[in-house]
């Protein structure tokens, strides 16, 4: 209970706590009223809004979560490997190295590989379709891709009037190892390496190559020569065609519970796997027209969204000028 003297004083502090008790009040019956107004219609509203931004995005996206810090990492290592490889110190190396293990292809090195690899990269930064390897060149560099996609395509040439997109090969994703292959066998580039997208790399000389990374890249592609060799599908094909389908492939690395083929009607690539499991999630069904039925189906769910939306929120507006039209559609 409040004791409230008959001073001035006491009247005046009345009035202060009155106010603030009328206002709290004034804000819970506000607050009271939107949560009580059409309660169904905004949970339904909400629920159909988060259907269809499902269908465009991911909820949550690392790489957008992780972007600052990878954009310090960058600058930090371009810092480092700034020095030239004569003159970089042993502390320099292994804040390299450290930068460098969250790369798939290096990450897979031996650590004395990882270490030599630190001591003799080069950074290089490029712009969306910009050429990094032509076409019937011979081998200078192998690359381990930091950041960003890379496409291959059959032209040797980089004029933007031609379509890239008919004549793609293979696509480069970020942790991928490209141009070993020439290297090793002493080939021109078979294929147009260009940039679909802003990319960061690392250069390996040819020099430097061949005294580190050579012997330890010919082991493995020996090891997956024998793995293609004890596939069914290739039992018939010559010694000398498994050896070049060996230095064609690309070895990719997934973490548990990556998509490894994404649900499509098309894929131009054939996969297998070397160590691991992969579980089969989904069987795509095709209709007569060669078109995957659960991505007709994902269409059609797509465009009936927005419908539904624009007429949850006619009912809506009717429902708040009338409370009979709005019992009726509750």
């Amino acid at each position: 209970m409040m004791y409230l003297d008959k001073t001035e004083r006491g009247y005046q502090k009345f009035q202060r706590i009155a106010k603030i008790v009328k206002t709290i009040c004034g804000i819970n019956l506000v607050l009271k009223g939107y949560i009580q107004k059409a309660k169904v219609i905004r949970w339904v509203a909400y629920h159909l809004t988060r259907q269809l931004d499902l269908g465009k995005e991911l909820l949550f996206n690392i790489h957008n979560f992780t972007k600052n810090k990878s954009e310090r990492d960058s600058a930090k290592l371009n810092c480092l490997l700034s020095v030239p490889p004569h003159l970089r110190s042993i502390q320099e190396i292994a804040m390299v190295q450290s930068l460098l293990r969250k790369n798939q292809a290096f990450r897979c090195l031996p650590h004395i590989v990882q270490l030599e690899v630190c001591r003799v990269a080069v950074y290089q930064q490029y712009e969306a379709k910009t050429m990094v390897v032509r076409k019937g060149h011979q081998p200078e560099a192998c690359y381990f891709l930091l950041t960003g996609e890379l496409v291959a395509t059959s032209s040797d040439s980089c004029s933007e009037n031609q379509n890239h997109l008919t004549e793609v090969l293979n696509e480069i994703q970020e942790g991928d190892l490209f141009g070993d292959a020439a290297l090793l066998t002493n080939t021109k580039r078979p294929a147009t390496i260009l940039c679909k997208t802003n990319a960061e790399l690392l250069l390996i000389n040819k020099e430097d190559f061949e005294s580190v990374l050579a012997g330890f890249l010919q082991q493995r592609y020996h090891a997956v020569t024998d793995l293609l060799r004890s596939l069914p599908i290739f039992a018939p094909w010559t010694p000398e065609k498994l050896t070049l389908l060996s230095y064609s492939c690309l070895l990719r690395y997934y973490r548990s519970g990556t998509a490894v083929v994404p649900e499509s009607s098309s894929s131009s690539f054939i996969v297998v796997v070397k160590s691991g499991r992969c579980d089969i999630v989904t069987n795509l069904r095709m209709d007569r027209h060669g078109i995957g039925l659960s991505q007709s189906s994902q269409q059609k769910k797509q465009t009936m969204i927005p419908k539904n939306l624009s007429l949850l929120e006619e009912n809506t507006k009717l429902s708040e000028k009338s409370p009979q039209s709005k019992r009726l559609f509750v």
